[in-house]
């Protein structure tokens, strides 16, 4: 700035030009500072400015940088006093606010946020060549110590290139102030536990400033990378971790987080420079210390231990029942939460697989009805079988099987925790006392082993005439109860009856039906307890329940249990007859016929014949005889020769 003697003023009271002087002999004054950074004091230098530096002429001087031996461009801030050439500097300290300085025409002490932009225009441009940068440099620092600002400070430059230089350097400067980064800021880690599992739960990073970093867990890991370091971690955003227990002996633990390095806000442009004071009745220099980093440790610990009981549990449905009645369930093995709702994972042991549980899986009885479910087992309860295995983790499963073979009937499992089958290591991260079972008669957990059926018959008739109808008695019975279904009524069994045609020379039974054999009708019976019914009053289902009225062989009736035809597919076992057996069968019986004729005839006299009629009927009741009459020959012939069209004679009534 314009170099005068202390409070040389003009008639107008504004600043008169005078020429550079030597420095005075004076003591030093103490300089009153807003704030001295700790440590930042310089030992007072022997040199003093020794030159101007890169600047302009002005309204009253050199406008720019002197130059400072060891430092570089420095720019005056008090224009009214003189500047030194060969004084030595009386302090060197790096300060956060600057005091106006008695006498100097105008002065206004700068605050934290005047040097922050003093601080950024002095670094950025401060150490320039060129002369109108220079001179723009020390127009725009003199704005933050003069009433008025930068009008006041433009009014020293005569350029309008430096003036507009320097208005650029100015505002920028006050968006730095604007967008500046508290350096003291400081944060800390804030650890949730996740209600329902208390290995789980997340954590943020609160702060003053946004920031980022790295942070590495203690007891634990981050869900997103694994491991127990999490770099770019920022500032407000929720990180879910997981808890590692420390010790094998589920005792309960804390999880700690600390930032490796600190956490970053980025730089920020300090509200401080460099200040040389040459005396009180002489010109202060600045120059810029530059951009710092804003960084800041932090750190957290859960508010409270967290929890490594778990509560081993499982989902159970019973197995399709073996074909010799072998009954199996199969498990599904997982967690429970407790009466507060937490539900903490299942455990895992040092080498990294899950601690083994022991659980135990009884079938019971239950009868011909399902079981009504209970939370506890009956006294009556009939044990039929027990099992004991050892789950290795969550969502793993196994089909256990009760061994032997059941007799027909209901039968419901109930699966417990099996404390002496577990493993001591695994007990001690279990509730003390801790037991565990499901409840008894499940639909779930109950099963049937399906009824299996015994089929005979007996026809009620040895033979049959062509047409007529056979009647049959079947008799169903069963090995242990009659299963009742879910409203407690014995289930319906339905037989089919298949009354069928069997062609001559058909000998053997056979579980086909045998070629060219003819089924003609079939019927229903409904059976709800073991016992016997005829057909006499079944219904038909389809055809007609009786033989051909013109056929040969033999008719029989076949039975089956077929699942098509139950209500209850899943209760029976399917049962079939052979066809043909000999109890189920009757021949087909043709009747006979026999006639006597009249052995001497008058002539011209009419000739009779009479037919007898022997064996069983056709379902009509009666049969329908033709006679045909030929001349015969006048004593024994050929009767071959006889019965010819050229010899029939002409009858007068058919029988």
């Amino acid at each position: 700035m314009p170099r005068k003697k202390k409070n040389a003023t003009d008639d107008s009271g504004t600043e008169a030009p005078r020429r550079p002087q030597r420095w005075r002999t004076a003591a030093a004054v103490s300089l009153s500072l807003a704030m001295i950074i700790t440590g930042a004091a310089f030992a007072p230098a022997a040199s003093a400015v020794s030159a101007l530096g890169p600047g302009v002429r002005g309204t009253h001087g050199h406008i720019g940088a002197t130059i400072e031996p060891g430092v570089g461009n420095v720019y005056c801030i008090d224009s009214s006093l003189d500047i030194s050439f060969g004084r030595g500097i009386q302090s060197d300290t790096i300060v956060s606010s600057l005091a106006a300085r008695p006498g100097v025409v105008n002065a206004i002490d700068a605050d934290e946020d005047a040097v922050r932009g003093m601080n950024f225009i002095a670094s950025t441009w401060g150490g320039t060549g060129d002369d109108v940068t220079a001179a723009a440099v020390e127009i725009a620092i003199t704005a933050f110590v003069k009433a008025g600002g930068f009008a006041t400070a433009a009014s020293y430059a005569s350029r309008s290139d430096v003036i507009e230089q320097a208005r650029r350097m100015y505002d920028q400067a006050q968006s730095v102030i604007a967008a500046a980064i508290d350096e003291a800021a400081h944060g800390e880690v804030a650890l949730t536990i996740d209600s329902s599992d208390e290995y789980r739960g997340s954590l943020s990073v609160n702060a003053t400033v946004p920031a980022t970093g790295t942070l590495a867990l203690t007891n634990g890991i981050f869900v997103d990378s694994g491991t127990d370091t999490l770099s770019d971690v920022r500032t407000g955003v929720d990180y879910a971790i997981e808890g590692v227990p420390p010790t094998a002996d589920g005792a309960p633990y804390r999880v700690s987080a600390m930032s490796i390095g600190g956490f970053s806000a980025g730089s920020t442009w300090p509200g401080r420079i460099r200040a040389l004071d040459y005396g009180s009745g002489f010109q202060r220099v600045i120059t810029g210390i530059g951009p710092v980093a804003v960084e800041f440790p932090v750190r957290g610990e859960d508010a409270r231990d967290r929890s490594t009981v778990f509560r081993p549990a499982l989902t159970s449905l019973t197995a399709p029942i073996s074909p010799d009645g072998e009954l199996s369930d199969t498990l599904t093995f997982t967690t429970a939460p407790g009466g507060d709702g937490v539900n903490n994972a299942w455990p895992r042991h040092e080498g990294g697989g899950y601690r083994p549980v022991s659980f135990t899986v009884t079938a019971y009885a239950a009868g011909a009805s399902a079981p009504t479910e209970s939370p506890d087992i009956p006294a009556d309860a009939e044990a039929v079988g027990t099992v004991a295995v050892l789950a290795m983790g969550p969502g793993t499963s196994q089909t256990v099987a009760i061994p032997g073979t059941h007799p027909q009937g209901r039968y419901t499992f109930v699966a417990a925790y099996d404390e002496a089958g577990t493993p001591p290591p695994t007990r001690s991260w279990l509730p003390p006392g801790y037991s565990w079972s499901h409840a008894y008669g499940m639909a779930t957990e109950t099963t049937a082993v399906p009824m299996r059926f015994t089929l005979s018959s007996r026809i009620l008739a040895d033979a049959i005439g062509p047409g007529g109808r056979g009647d049959d008695a079947v008799t169903v019975q069963t090995d242990g109860p009659w299963l009742n279904d879910a409203s407690g009524r014995p289930i319906e069994v339905v037989a089919i009856g298949s009354y069928v045609h069997l062609p001559a020379g058909t000998t053997e039974p056979s579980d086909e039906l045998p070629a060219g054999a003819e089924v003609r009708g079939t019927v229903k019976a409904v059976f709800t307890t073991a016992g016997t019914q005829d057909t006499t009053s079944l219904e038909v289902l389809s055809g007609e329940i009786s033989a051909p009225e013109v056929a040969e062989g033999a008719m029989s009736w076949q039975w089956s249990i077929p699942l098509a035809a139950q209500t209850s597919p899943e209760l029976v076992i399917p049962s079939n007859e052979k066809f043909g057996l000999p109890e189920q069968t009757q021949r087909i019986q043709l009747p006979t016929v026999t006639t006597v004729a009249q052995t001497d005839l008058p002539w011209g006299g009419s000739a009779t014949d009479t037919a007898h009629v022997a064996g069983p009927l056709p379902g009509t009741g009666a049969i329908t005889v033709r006679w045909e009459a030929f001349r015969g020959p006048e004593g024994p012939a050929d009767l071959s020769t006889v019965c010819t069209a050229e010899n029939q004679l002409p009858l007068d009534a058919h029988r």
